[in-house]
C-alpha cells in the first residue's frame, strides 16, 4: 500500500487492516485481493450490480477492450501507461476517434513514459481526431 493510501486509510481509523466483504460471494483469489485493496485505498466496499473481468495479456485483453469501446454511447475515459505508435496503439486511436465521430464523450489519459517520454505521437494521433488527450507525469 502507499504512503498516501495508508496515509488516508489511518485517517478512517483502519490503520492498514485488512477490511471484511460482507455481503460479497465467493471471489478468485485475485478478485478478493483487488477488493480488498479498492476498499483500503477508497473506504468503500464493492458494491451489487457491477461486474469484473480479469485478464493477464494483451491478446486477450486488447480485444476486449475495443469491443468496448466500439459499444460505448456516451463515454469513454482511458488511462493507460504503455500506448505506443504501432499496431496495437493505432487500433485504439482508430477505434477512439471512431467514438469521438459517433457522437460519445472520449477522455485519455497516457503515462508520459510509456507513450515516449520527449515524443509521443500517439497524443497528436488522438487529439487530431477530436480526442481529449493529455499525458500524466510529464515535466
Amino acid at each position: 500500500m502507499t504512503r498516501r493510501a495508508l496515509k488516508l486509510a489511518r485517517r478512517r481509523g483502519r490503520g492498514g487492516k485488512h477490511l471484511a466483504h460482507e455481503g460479497v460471494p465467493a471471489q478468485a483469489k485475485t478478485t478478493a485481493l483487488l477488493a480488498q485493496i479498492g476498499e483500503r485505498v477508497t473506504g468503500r466496499p464493492l458494491t451489487p450490480g457491477n461486474s469484473l473481468a480479469i485478464f493477464t495479456d494483451g491478446d486477450a485483453t486488447y480485444p476486449q477492450m475495443l469491443a468496448a469501446i466500439g459499444a460505448a454511447q456516451s463515454s469513454i475515459a482511458m488511462a493507460s501507461y504503455i500506448f505506443r505508435n504501432d499496431e496495437a496503439g493505432n487500433a485504439f486511436v482508430d477505434a477512439l476517434i471512431a467514438a469521438k465521430a459517433r457522437g460519445v464523450d472520449v477522455r485519455v489519459l497516457l503515462d508520459s513514459v510509456g507513450t515516449g517520454y520527449l515524443l509521443a505521437p500517439m497524443i497528436s494521433h488522438l487529439r487530431k481526431g477530436g480526442v481529449r488527450a493529455d499525458r500524466f507525469l510529464h515535466t
